[in-house]
């Protein structure tokens, strides 16, 4: 397209991803110290570099080597894919499995990308072959990861309850699910050849639906802000539309287990919905209860409620 080797379905996706780049970088600005918006803004960056890049090259037209052009459009991959892993382990607190944290894996893919896909290539024996030789260990890392990564994001799927706070988080769960299946789908596409126009589409599928449960998210969160704000009003502030943070400081993370306090949610119960672990959850509310200026949860409470 455009005398590029650039395919409709990835010139498509480009544009649309590039539309909503401004606004996801707005919107990291509103709150600078919101993870969400932070992660999501550059996993969006990862994989628009992964599409151009892979989309791109080779292109015997441009003006640099083929192997280079080959080196560049892997590496990104490799980029997009090692910064999807660290996405998920952060986004749903999974504890990298054995072997498989971030640091491993990126470890596993460079040493097998330079030995089986670099060397190959520059030494001649063509992209083809260097794929092929190059693809199966990924292929087999990547069966691996997603069916431990599936296995314990279905944990975290059963354990929620049935009530609309646990439906937002079983969604995000699905969505992640089909993110992995996604990312999965990558080696298993490169291993059959260079063919554009479904490996972009599978890839970034599932990168839109994680997109549209992002977005889902962010209102929660605010709609969550908004309800804590309107439990603050007792304290008469000078401004109806004064944030939370504002008040005291709270970071996104603190803001949601606050509100899952004032609900009512024993500390086990926050930790089985937002998935992270009790003594991390008890420690945000004891930071949350020294910024609020209270000695615990009782006082907490009291303070918000009365």
């Amino acid at each position: 397209m455009f005398g590029t080797q650039i395919h409709w379905t990835t010139f498509i996706i480009l544009l649309v991803q590039v539309v909503i780049l401004p606004f996801l970088y707005i919107n990291y600005l509103y709150d600078t110290k919101n993870v969400y918006s932070r992660r999501f803004l550059k996993l969006t960056l990862a994989i628009i570099l992964y599409n151009f890049f892979s989309g791109l090259f080779p292109d015997p037209n441009i003006n640099l080597s083929l192997i280079i052009q080959n080196l560049i459009a892997y590496a990104v991959g490799i980029i997009y894919v090692l910064y999807f892993i660290y996405y998920l382990y952060n986004e749903f607190h999974i504890t990298p499995f054995k072997y498989f944290s971030v640091k491993s894996i990126f470890i596993y893919l460079i040493t097998l990308f330079i030995f089986l896909f670099s060397v190959p290539l520059f030494l001649g024996k063509g992209v083809d072959f260097s794929r092929r030789s190059f693809i199966i260990m990924p292929l087999i890392l990547a069966v691996v990861f997603s069916i431990k990564t599936s296995y314990r994001l279905l944990y975290l799927y059963k354990k929620q309850s049935k009530n609309q706070q646990q439906k937002h988080y079983k969604l995000r769960i699905i969505s992640a699910n089909i993110g992995v299946f996604s990312l999965l789908m990558l080696p298993i596409v490169l291993s059959f050849g260079d063919y554009q126009f479904i490996e972009q589409p599978v890839v970034n599928f599932g990168y839109f639906i994680m997109l549209n449960v992002y977005i889902k998210n962010q209102i929660f969160l605010q709609r969550n802000n908004h309800k804590l704000l309107n439990d603050l009003k007792e304290y008469k502030l000078n401004s109806k539309n004064k944030d939370l943070f504002e008040i005291y400081d709270l970071t996104t993370k603190e803001k949601e287990i606050a509100s899952f306090i004032l609900e009512g949610y024993k500390y086990k119960e926050i930790a089985e919905s937002i998935f992270i672990t009790e003594k991390t959850v008890s420690k945000h509310a004891s930071n949350i209860f020294k910024k609020v200026s209270v000695k615990n949860r009782r006082d907490f409470e009291e303070k918000i409620k009365s």
